[in-house]
């Protein structure tokens, strides 16, 4: 592919991520963007059918950085010999490291989740289920092989509540954008203790 067609994505890409980190998907503008990517509405659709498929794009580029972030900085002698639930600190605390090297992107993950009960926000985790390996997933399988959880509760059920605990961590703890990171990682690791022991003394 020719250099600059690949420039002329990344212009785009760079004008949709200052659009919505600033606007919700319903206010942010098609027509901004690309005003601001200086590129004309004909190489828009040489790229994007539409905004949603240009939010779409922009959030798993997101999510795949925030993902080879976290592997190069937990992919370690000392991670592997973790059990899950250490596993799953570590990748917090790598998480709010790469929230602190990029905060723009931590911004639009705010802002995402933002669009809980808005038709876009179904649309974009069925797409982002459909184009990765669920890393979730593979990570509980192994921990009942290893045997790190208890095997009284069926893996399917296990993977199905724990989706449902870090999909809904932001909106128990964390109604506003103003949170300091620490406090997020200190909330995180409690709530990582509960996975572990539960409500048992």
């Amino acid at each position: 592919m020719n250099p600059k067609t690949f420039e002329r994505k990344d212009q785009l890409m760079a004008a949709a991520l200052e659009e919505f980190t600033d606007k919700d998907y319903e206010k942010a503008s098609l027509n901004t963007i690309i005003k601001n990517a200086k590129l004309s509405k004909g190489v828009f659709y040489y790229h994007f059918q539409n905004k949603e498929s240009l939010y779409l794009a922009l959030l798993e580029d997101s999510f795949t950085k925030k993902w080879q972030y976290i592997k190069s900085h937990t992919d370690n002698e000392n991670f592997y010999t973790q059990d899950i639930f250490d596993r799953f600190i570590s990748q917090a605390k790598a998480s709010m490291r790469f929230a602190k090297e990029y905060p723009q992107y931590y911004k639009l993950g705010r802002m995402f989740q933002k669009e809980k009960g808005n038709p876009i926000y179904r649309t974009v985790l069925k797409h982002i289920e459909s184009s990765d390996p669920d890393i979730l997933d593979e990570m509980i399988k192994k921990a009942y092989q290893k045997g790190e959880i208890n095997n009284q509760y069926p893996v399917e059920f296990t993977i199905k509540l724990m989706h449902h605990l870090f999909l809904e961590f932001e909106t128990i703890f964390f109604q506003d954008m103003d949170h300091d990171l620490q406090d997020i990682t200190d909330i995180l690791e409690k709530y990582v203790l509960f996975m572990r022991h539960g409500l048992t003394p």
